[in-house]
């Protein structure tokens, strides 16, 4: 689908404000030059000439239903194509529920969500929250933490790393797999469960994350009172979650495979 020069970010129903804002603000701190920037929603998707020139596409956080909701059928198609073809994906918390094959979400309340996603980009299933279920609500931070997660990507390997967390999944499936690769982990929970995985998708590859490695303390309301127990944490490993992201970034517009 063309030469690849260019940052697609998702901006339609589903995606949360905060999350986007946070986006944008690590992609336009990085030190590195980016490819330009531009912005997907529902009807674009559909065409496949919005791919022409595009290296990576952004789910953000938010929620994982309008996501299916709206890009079901020829846009999840034309994404799948995209990266089999040598694209890369990459999904936060929402986003990653959304490129997984199946969601298992507050299981047990009021919030359950459980079903088959189309997108597959993960042959396996999207758990969530991963600290457990019964406290996430919608659009507050009553679900926060300042995950803790022990990183092994290229030269980052970080045994002693924070990041925002509210609602974000784990992964169940076979990472014995060459094609599938465990990024993070999260250590505060027992069996030390996937945080971030990299899978190769054809051509292309996907790396999906259920913890927020965008979202700087800068993005974040330290007068909140759910924020206020964990800003503190999200601030002393504020360096080495910005090395987190910009290497996540690094390793999906690299050219040279999975």
């Amino acid at each position: 689908m063309g030469i690849k020069q260019k940052i697609l970010v998702y901006k339609d129903a589903g995606v949360g404000g905060k999350s986007f804002r946070a986006l944008m603000h690590s992609l336009e701190s990085m030190e590195r030059q980016l490819p330009c920037i531009e912005l997907l929603d529902r009807h674009s998707a559909r065409e496949k000439s919005a791919f022409l020139g595009a290296r990576l596409l952004i789910m953000p956080g938010g929620r994982d239903l309008p996501y299916v909701e709206h890009l079901s059928g020829e846009a999840v198609g034309n994404i799948r194509e995209w990266v089999e073809e040598g694209g890369a994906y990459f999904g936060i918390c929402a986003g990653a529920y959304f490129g997984s094959s199946f969601v298992r979400f507050e299981e047990g309340t009021s919030l359950e969500i459980q079903g088959e996603r189309e997108l597959k980009l993960f042959p396996g299933e999207a758990v969530g929250p991963a600290f457990g279920s019964g406290v996430f609500r919608y659009n507050t931070e009553a679900g926060v933490r300042a995950a803790a997660v022990s990183v092994s990507l290229g030269s980052l390997e970080r045994e002693s790393l924070r990041c925002y967390f509210n609602g974000g999944c784990t992964f169940r499936g076979d990472f014995s797999s060459p094609f599938c690769k465990v990024v993070a982990t999260y250590p505060e929970i027992a069996g030390n469960p996937p945080a971030i995985i990299r899978c190769a998708v054809g051509r292309g590859q996907a790396i999906l994350s259920g913890v927020h490695p965008e979202f700087s303390i800068t993005s974040l309301n330290k007068k909140d009172p759910y924020l206020q127990a964990v800003y503190p944490l999200l601030e002393e490993k504020e360096k080495e979650r910005k090395a987190l992201f910009e290497s996540l970034i690094a390793a999906l517009l690299c050219t040279e495979g999975f």
